[in-house]
């Protein structure tokens, strides 16, 4: 159970991103300054606000879930080394930040 706060981390993370991604997902979340990909091409057009959010949100839900899933698998792994630790800790933040850039090139491949 030493890899019991890695997996933790790796849950809590995983279902941030789910819960977050989710209603981006399938369009649930309308134009606003708080939530969402605010990028000036989606704030300016309704219709690109809900594509590129579409497709920010699939890619959270789906990096989520990775990560999610990967919190229960560490959990029966044998006790991690200090980096085998420092990666676990930072793959699910690169995934995101993979998702976010993904999603900005997308979008900039689409609209501009």
């Amino acid at each position: 159970m030493e890899n019991g706060w890695v997996a933790f981390y790796c849950l809590v993370l995983g279902a941030i991103f789910i819960g977050v991604g989710y209603p981006l997902w399938k369009r649930k979340v309308a134009p606003n300054e708080l939530y969402g990909f605010r990028f000036k091409r989606t704030l300016e057009s309704e219709e690109v606000w809900y594509d590129v959010n579409e497709h920010g949100g699939r890619n959270f839900f789906f990096y989520g879930t990775a990560t999610f899933l990967a919190g229960i698998v560490v959990l029966f792994f044998p006790p991690l080394s200090e980096v085998s630790i420092l990666i676990w800790l930072h793959v699910p933040i690169f995934l995101i930040l993979f998702a976010c850039l993904h999603t900005y090139v997308c979008m900039k491949k689409e609209y501009e």
